[in-house]
């Protein structure tokens, strides 16, 4: 399985010197999201926390009959996977009186994970599969991303982009890195950056040949960098 550079680049800081920072993952779970997909009208979520190689977990799902619930993998989206490890049942509250007629199960506790479990789970390959007599509610363990950028934090540069801002691999806008208000000695230096950072863009595929152009276009008729009077 490939891994791209960046999530390659990822691992590495991973693990090095900065293995021991928690990394936030979530999940949402629904009969949609199984294979073959099914109409419960059962959801579930859970979050995650890996600090070095223990993952601590927490997932509750809506359906009461839940007995078991496992991490299976490595798998994208739509592909079944066998079992890795099996999340521990914590408790189960009965249904409530309309209108609240479902009830929960929750699943708890920590594990250990293997450096290419780590690597799954970082890259998004791991799920919860919820298993009960109604059928299967199943999820994508994914890593947190706090501003909706598709980069997520545990490899996010510039933390709060914009929403709608291209971004390059390390989560960072031609905003955030080159601010119309940065210490520019003049203009040209201001454009300059902007082209640096428009043209990893471009390479990148993060943005179109037509809007590398309009980038650099509106950097040229800006104001930024030009001295105040």
């Amino acid at each position: 399985m490939k891994i791209s550079i960046p999530l390659m680049l990822a691992l590495t800081t991973w693990f090095g010197a900065n293995a021991q920072q928690t990394i936030s993952f979530t999940t949402f779970l629904s009969g949609t999201n199984a294979v073959p997909p099914n109409s419960l009208p059962y959801v579930g979520e859970g979050r995650f926390f890996l600090t070095g190689s223990e993952l601590r977990y927490g997932v509750e799902s809506q359906s009461f009959g839940t007995r078991t619930a496992e991490i299976r993998g490595p798998a994208a989206p739509g592909i079944n996977a066998p079992v890795l490890f099996s999340l521990r049942l914590s408790n189960c509250v009965a249904p409530l009186p309309p209108p609240y007629p479902f009830g929960e199960c929750r699943f708890g506790g920590r594990t250990n994970l293997s450096d290419l479990e780590i690597e799954y789970l970082l890259a998004g390959l791991l799920y919860i599969s919820a298993q009960s007599e109604a059928g299967e509610l199943r999820g994508q363990i994914l890593p947190v991303d706090s501003d909706s950028d598709g980069v997520p934090d545990f490899r996010d540069v510039c933390p709060d982009t914009a929403p709608g801002d291209s971004v390059t691999a390390e989560g960072c806008s031609v905003e955030q890195l080159c601010p119309c208000a940065g210490p520019w000695r003049n203009h040209g230096e201001y454009v300059t950056c902007v082209k640096a950072v428009a043209l990893n863009l471009l390479l990148e595929e993060r943005i179109s040949a037509e809007e590398y152009v309009e980038i650099i276009s509106a950097s040229a008729k800006s104001d930024c960098g030009k001295a105040r009077r």
